[in-house]
């Protein structure tokens, strides 16, 4: 997806007519079966096949595709992007197929975001204009990969709607290769093979019609979880050209992972004397640890940006030091260093993260997309992520949870899976006390955050101007019968605590008095209210981290009423969420319990139907009111 903070592009503009043939009956069809797309794929071939470079002595791997598509609206704009690293593959050519009075443009950018400058990951936009429904086009690229190693999965389904696709790869015999097969379980994929005897080439073909696709890709945990897609692993190429060595296993893969961080030339005596300044002879080991990680989150700004060897080599740790700024790997290398200088036993990690269904098994560089550092101590291994900006040692990212780590041991390797955290470790608490003066509830809430919902909330007070946040606060817990009053919060910086921010509010036209009853809402803040899930979508709903909200009401019964209803009760308790809400009273008070627990962080789709089920009796109760009776 294209961003207006996008920093940086240059045009070039390769294609200016796009093709005319036009279908309304069909595009009439496809938008009725896809009211949600504006474009549908009718055609999408990939050829993937290996070719000697000479003049560098290089096997490389050419990906040729060819995508026709046809607008289901009039007045369409729609975007494709190809990416590239130019230190590892490069698009030679994008370009439309013949040509009309209809403009469309190709042209390179350099990904960039947060104002940050650009680097070495590329982007070849495509970007088609359609008139009227029912316009076809069909545009082709072809992207080469400067070495086997950078081999990228390829995909049988894609982001639009498509009618059929299909993907032939042609491998030299010379390369000794696997092709793992993934998610093809649940799909009807057509298969072929044949070996090329007087081309000495190993042919397949893969083709499936009405492959799934995922309208909003922010709804699922990772592609590679759920979507069909093969993965070529090159082992090694031998013939009278060339030989070339790739990775047979794990072993060779952490090999060059090694060798890349063995070729950085840290200078630590860059980094002792700002240690003098932050360590003190009396702290004690974990304050020590603490300093570094915590300064470490604070001071060093996060930057995705690819440096080195395709993004795989570390940048030196002075240099994350003194420019303040890095990638993952620069953030890591800089963590180890400091951590080491203190004489803590630090190491590099290599780690996917939870959008990555793969494990190390796999000798692939698509395994893992991050890098963290691993601390040994005292029998225990601390995982410490800078990139992150309030996590707390101890404590680990969800994004990394349960997953295999790839932990330096000189030349040797170890594997450990990050431990998982429970989702009451995320907890969002509200306690609030509501007190009825006419037509308007008055209360006090205190909110108590932990875990991930802890760092949302402070990633995003953290983004606001000192003088801003109050008024941040006030603005995102009022709605339009609520104002917020002397609101007050923890210290963004502290890290081992819970976040809390507590605050008193009116409730305007929240008791309602017809007669002699009383007629009250009771629930300012209606979690999930908008969060049903649409039993059509084909995979696992992610809802990013796993999630407990509880929160406890009371309302002071006024001295002269009694309680004459109360909402129905709910309770839901399966493997991928609870549900509950009660109602009692105690001691001349209102309590309204809800507890709502979402273990795994996903809805699959084998509980979407309970789930919206639930949701909406859920819905009922924040609909409905309490009522008093005048005694």
């Amino acid at each position: 997806m294209l961003k207006a903070k996008l920093l940086f592009f240059s045009l070039t503009i390769l294609a200016n007519f796009c093709v005319a043939q036009k279908d309304t009956q069909k595009a009439l069809e496809m938008g009725k079966k896809y009211p949600k797309s504006d474009v549908y794929i009718t055609q999408n071939n990939i050829d993937f096949y290996l070719e000697y470079n000479k003049p560098d002595k290089t096997v490389i791997a050419i990906q040729k595709e060819k995508t026709s598509l046809i607008s289901l609206n009039s007045n369409v704009s729609h975007i494709f992007t190809k990416n590239y690293h130019i230190n590892s593959s490069y698009i030679e050519y994008a370009r439309f197929e013949s040509e009309s009075n209809y403009n469309c443009k190709i042209y390179n950018l350099d990904y960039s975001s947060n104002n940050i400058f650009h680097h070495d990951e590329k982007l070849k936009v495509i970007e088609l204009f359609f008139k009227q429904r029912g316009d076809y086009l069909s545009f082709v690229s072809k992207k080469r990969f400067l070495d086997l190693k950078y081999i990228e999965p390829i995909y049988l389904a894609n982001l639009r709607p498509t009618e059929e696709k299909t993907i032939k790869l042609s491998i030299e015999n010379e390369l000794e290769f696997e092709i793992l097969e993934l998610n093809f379980e649940n799909f009807d994929i057509e298969k072929k093979y044949e070996f090329d005897e007087k081309k000495n080439l190993h042919k397949y073909e893969f083709k499936i019609k009405n492959p799934p696709y995922i309208a909003d890709i922010d709804d699922v945990r990772g592609t590679s979880f759920h979507l069909p897609h093969i993965l070529i692993l090159p082992k090694s190429y031998k013939s009278k050209k060339h030989n070339q060595e790739y990775f047979k296993d794990t072993k060779d893969l952490y090999k060059w992972y090694s060798s890349l961080v063995d070729s950085v030339k840290d200078d630590d005596d860059q980094l002792k004397p700002f240690l003098k300044t932050l360590i003190s002879d009396n702290d004690t080991d974990i304050e020590k640890i603490k300093k570094i990680y915590y300064w470490v989150q604070q001071n060093i700004r996060y930057i995705a940006f690819e440096d080195g060897i395709a993004g795989f080599k570390p940048e030196a740790a002075h240099n994350v030091f003194n420019k303040k700024y890095g990638d993952c790997k620069g953030v890591a290398n800089l963590t180890k260093h400091l951590l080491n200088l203190e004489g803590f036993d630090a190491r590099l990690t290599w780690i996917g993260t939870n959008s990555r269904a793969y494990d190390y098994s796999i000798p692939s560089l698509y395994v893992d997309n991050h890098m963290i550092c691993a601390l040994f101590y005292k029998d225990k291994i601390y995982y410490l992520d800078g990139t992150e900006r309030f996590m707390p040692l101890g404590h680990n990212a969800e994004r990394i949870q349960n997953k295999e780590a790839l932990i330096e041991d000189g030349e040797n390797f170890i594997i450990k899976k990050v431990p998982t955290q429970k989702a009451n470790e995320n907890a969002r608490t509200r306690t609030t006390n509501m007190v009825i003066e006419g037509n308007t509830m008055l209360g006090k809430s205190i909110m108590n955050y932990a875990g991930e919902s802890r760092s949302n909330i402070k990633a995003y007070l953290n983004s606001i101007e000192n003088d801003k946040k109050a008024k941040a606060l006030r603005d995102y817990y009022d709605s339009d019968n609520i104002e917020i009053k002397n609101i007050n919060y923890s210290k963004i910086q502290n890290f081992d605590s819970l976040f809390s921010i507590n605050f008193d509010f009116v409730s305007t036209n929240s008791a309602i008095s017809f007669d002699d009853e009383l007629y009250l809402k009771f629930e300012n803040y209606p979690d999930f209210k908008h969060s049903e899930i649409d039993t059509s979508f084909l995979f696992d709903y992610d809802l990013h981290y796993k999630k407990e909200i509880r929160s406890r009401t009371s309302i002071d019964i006024p001295s002269n009423y009694t309680v004459t209803f109360l909402p129905e009760s709910i309770k839901y308790v399966n493997s991928d969420f609870i549900l509950e809400i009660n109602f009692e009273i105690i001691n001349n008070q209102i309590i309204y319990n809800k507890t709502i627990n979402i273990p795994n962080g996903l809805i699959h789709q084998t509980n979407k139907e309970e789930w919206n089920k639930a949701l909406k009796e859920l819905i009922e109760v924040y609909n409905s009111n309490i009522i008093l009776k005048k005694s």
